[in-house]
């Protein structure tokens, strides 16, 4: 595998709602973070762990979010792009309402650090971003 699947999977690895810095170490600090177009972002364009960091704090509020999870589901190292399918799950804390999204991530990774994020509503929508089929 590839020093930028290596670094992907570090990241995740060390990905916890609770704490975002370990995993966010892995980040250049002028990361480009691209949010769903049809996500609850709207689309947005980040740049910078600070306003990275910034954005995860408001999606997993400790107030409104009870729980969070991220499971790889695939992870492909496609050489310069490593692409993540994933399946993220969210419980409500006034509701308890269960929610579950599998979504996808194209990474981009350059002298041992991520630097360009790029997220997709579904794993179709990010495979083929990268010209793959499930």
């Amino acid at each position: 595998m590839s020093r930028s699947f290596d670094v992907v999977r570090a990241f995740y690895d060390r990905w916890d709602a609770a704490d975002l810095a370990p995993a966010f170490k892995l980040m250049a600090p002028d990361v480009e973070w691209h949010t769903a177009p049809t996500s609850l972002s709207a689309g947005k364009i980040l740049y910078g762990v600070k306003a990275v960091l910034r954005h995860m704090d408001q999606l997993l509020d400790a107030e409104v979010i009870e729980e969070s999870d991220v499971t790889v589901e695939r992870i492909s190292d496609l050489g310069d792009q490593v692409l993540v399918l994933e399946r993220e799950t969210y419980v409500g804390r006034a509701s308890g309402v269960r929610t579950e999204a599998r979504i996808g991530v194209i990474y981009r990774v350059a002298d041992g650090r991520i630097v360009d994020v790029r997220g997709f509503m579904s794993h179709e929508e990010a495979l083929e971003a990268v010209g793959l089929r499930e």
